[in-house]
């Protein structure tokens, strides 16, 4: 049995993998941003609208 198919490995690599999730889906957004970039969520004041839309961007990004 290896050390990658323990019962303590399991919990790491999910750690990892979210983390390098968060960590690469905040570096599109703020690229995209950036690079001017603005998404918008439709029906909102401008600047929520604004807000949202890069919540949601974030969200789509990290979850790559």
């Amino acid at each position: 049995m290896s050390v990658a198919a323990g019962p303590g490995a399991s919990p790491r690599v999910r750690r990892a993998v979210l983390f390098t999730g968060i960590a690469l889906g905040t570096c599109l957004v703020t690229l995209a941003y950036m690079d001017g970039a603005s998404p918008a969520v439709p029906g909102m004041p401008h600047w929520l609208g604004i807000a949202a839309g890069a919540g949601l961007a974030w969200l789509a990004c990290g979850a790559l």
